[in-house]
C-alpha cells in the first residue's frame, strides 16, 4: 500500500491498519512513492549511476547589545565580518529576527490530519524560553530560594513572551509547556515544592565525613587511622559514582530538551537554574595521586549536549541557584573547624570552579551566558529572556573542505564601535550524522527514555475510519519527509 504526500516533496508513506478493540493487531506497510508500471520497468533496467552533491551551510544566531545591554536593531550584513578557523568567510544568508518577525499563519490542516510540525499548524512562536528547575544538582534549600526568584521573574513577563517550565529530578518533568499566560505559569510554580536529591547528597558528603581525626596514640591510633582512611576512600568512591551519574543524566536531559525544541524556528533560550556539576573529577590539586579518586572528565557529554543545542538553535543560560557563595571554611553549613591540618585551606579561586567551568563551557558553546555568584536570580533570568527578543542570523558556506569531525572556532566582529555580541563559539565539522557507535547509542538511549517528544523528525498522520463505520478499525497513514532521512547500504 503506497501513499503520496505533498507534490513538492519526496515522502514515504507508512500505513497502519489497527483494530480498535484493544488495539490487538496492527499491520504496517512501508514504501516509497512509486507506481506498479514504473516498478516493473526498473526491474529490467541496469542500475543507474547516482551523482551525489552535498552543500553544507553553517548558521550562527547572535545577539548584539549596546553599552547598556540593550539589543541593537537595524544592522545589515555589511556590518559583520566572520572568520572560520581564522579564514574570512562570505556571509551568504542574513536576517534579523524580532518579536514582530513572526511566521505567517499556516493553512489549516485537512480533517483528521495531525502533525508535530509547528510551522504547519500555525503554532510556531517567534521566540521561546524554557526554565529548567534542576532538582538533581541543587540542594533543597537553594531550590526554594530559586523558586521565589523565578516567581518574581514571571510576574515581569510581557504578553509577547512565551515560556515553558520543566523540572529535572531523575527524569524530565513538564510542569507547564509553552504559554503566554503568566497566571497559569504562576499557579503551576506555586504548587512546585522542589525535591531533595539523594544523588547530590551522596556525591557531596559533609566535610566531617571525610578526613576525620582518628585521635588516640600509639598502635590504637595507627589502627584507628587506617580504619578512617579506609572509610574515607569508600566515601570518596561513592561520591564519585554519584557525581558521574548526575553529569550523565543532566547532559542527556539537556540533549532531550534540544531535540524537543528543534522544530521551533528561530533562537530559543534555556534558563538552567541549577547548582551544576563539576566539569571533571579527580584532577584538582587535592585529588591528584589519591588512589581512591576516580579520574574523569565530562567533555564528551558536554560536547554532545552542546552539539544538539546548536543544531536546535538553543542557547543555554546557566543560573546558579546557590546565589552568592563564600569560602567553604567560612560557610555556616560547614560544621568542621576552620582549620584542619589534614585538609589544607583552599585559595579563594577554588570556590567551586569546577562547577562554574561546566556552566561557562555550555554557555560559550551555545551562545548563552552563565550567571553565578549573584543573588539576583530573577534579574539573570530576565537578561537571558531579553536576549531572544532581537537576534541576527548569519549563514555561510565554509570553504575549508575539511569535514573531519574536529571543532572549528568561529569569530564574528561587528564593524561598529561600542557594541558587544554574543554567539556560539564554533561547530563540529562533522561530514554526516555521528557514525561512532557510542554516539549513536547515546542518541537512541536519550530519545527512548526522554519523557518529552523529539521533533527532529517531522511527521504527518491521517486517520481514516474503515468501512463499515462500526467495525472498530482505523487506518492510520503516516508521512515522513525523505529530506530528513538518510539511508546507507550495508554489504
Amino acid at each position: 500500500m503506497f501513499f503520496v504526500g505533498k507534490p513538492s516533496r519526496r515522502w514515504f508513506g507508512l500505513a497502519a491498519v489497527c483494530f480498535l478493540s484493544g488495539l490487538s493487531f496492527c499491520a504496517w506497510h512501508l514504501g516509497a512513492q512509486s507506481s506498479p508500471a514504473r516498478a516493473s520497468t526498473q526491474q529490467t533496467q541496469q542500475p543507474a549511476t547516482t551523482l551525489r552533491v552535498t552543500t553544507r551551510l553553517v548558521q550562527v544566531n547572535l545577539v548584539v547589545l549596546d553599552k547598556k545591554g540593550v539589543p541593537v536593531a537595524g544592522l545589515t550584513k555589511e556590518d559583520f565580518s566572520l572568520l572560520d578557523q581564522g579564514h574570512n568567510q562570505a556571509i551568504s544568508i542574513f536576517s534579523q529576527e524580532g518579536p514582530s518577525g513572526r511566521a505567517p499563519a499556516a493553512k489549516p490542516l485537512p480533517p483528521n490530519v495531525f502533525t508535530n510540525r509547528l510551522d504547519e499548524t500555525g503554532q510556531a512562536p517567534g521566540s521561546v524560553t524554557v526554565i529548567l528547575f534542576d532538582a538533581l544538582n541543587t540542594k533543597i534549600q537553594d531550590q526554594m530560594y530559586a523558586r521565589q526568584q523565578i516567581v518574581k521573574f514571571l510576574k515581569q513577563l510581557q504578553p509577547r513572551d512565551r515560556v515553558a517550565i520543566y523540572a529535572l529530578t531523575g527524569k524530565i518533568t513538564v510542569l507547564h509547556d509553552f504559554t503566554q499566560d503568566t497566571a497559569s505559569l504562576l499557579r503551576v510554580l506555586e504548587k512546585y515544592r522542589g525535591q531533595s536529591s539523594a544523588p547530590l547528597d551522596a556525591s557531596t558528603p559533609d566535610a566531617d565525613s571525610l578526613a576525620g581525626d582518628a585521635g588516640g596514640s600509639g598502635a590504637d591510633s595507627a589502627q584507628a587511622q587506617q580504619l578512617q582512611d579506609f572509610l574515607d576512600a569508600a566515601n570518596q568512591r561513592i561520591s564519585d559514582f554519584y557525581t558521574i551519574n548526575r553529569a550523565q543524566a543532566t547532559t542527556a536531559a539537556l540533549e532531550a530538551i534540544a531535540n524537543h525544541l528543534a522544530r521551533i524556528p528561530g533562537r530559543k533560550n534555556l534558563i538552567w537554574v541549577s547548582g551544576s556539576f563539576p566539569i571533571a573529577i579527580g584532577l584538582d590539586a587535592d585529588s591528584l595521586g589519591d588512589p581512591a579518586r576516580e579520574i574523569r572528565t565530562f567533555g564528551a557529554e558536554l560536547e554532545r549536549a552542546a552539539r544538539a543545542m546548536n543544531q536546535a538553535d538553543l542557547a543555554i543560560y546557566p543560573v546558579d541557584a546557590r546565589g552568592l557563595m563564600t569560602l567553604p571554611q567560612f560557610s555556616a553549613a560547614n560544621r568542621s573547624p576552620a582549620f584542619n591540618p589534614r585538609r589544607p585551606v583552599r585559595p579563594f579561586a577554588g570556590i567551586d570552579q569546577n562547577n562554574f567551568a561546566t556552566m561557562n563551557t555550555l554557555a560559550e558553546r551555545t551562545g548563552g551566558h552563565a550567571f553565578y555568584n549573584t543573588n539576583d536570580i530573577a534579574g539573570s533570568a530576565r537578561r537571558a529572556l531579553s536576549d531572544g527578543q532581537l537576534t541576527y542570523s548569519l549563514g555561510y558556506y565554509p570553504d575549508h573542505g575539511k569535514w573531519d569531525g574536529k571543532f572549528h572556532e568561529i569569530k564574528i566582529h561587528v564593524n561598529r564601535p561600542g557594541l558587544q555580541i554574543r554567539y556560539r563559539k564554533g561547530y563540529f565539522a562533522t561530514p554526516d550524522p555521528p557514525s561512532d557507535a557510542g554516539e549513536r547509542k547515546a542518541s537512541l538511549d536519550a530519545a527512548a527514555i526522554s519523557p518529552i517528544d523529539s521533533m527532529s523528525l517531522g511527521l504527518q498522520a491521517q486517520v481514516n475510519p474503515m468501512q463499515p463505520a462500526d467495525s472498530g478499525i482505523l487506518e492510520i497513514v503516516i508521512w515522513l519527509d525523505l529530506h530528513e532521512l538518510q539511508f546507507s547500504e550495508n554489504a
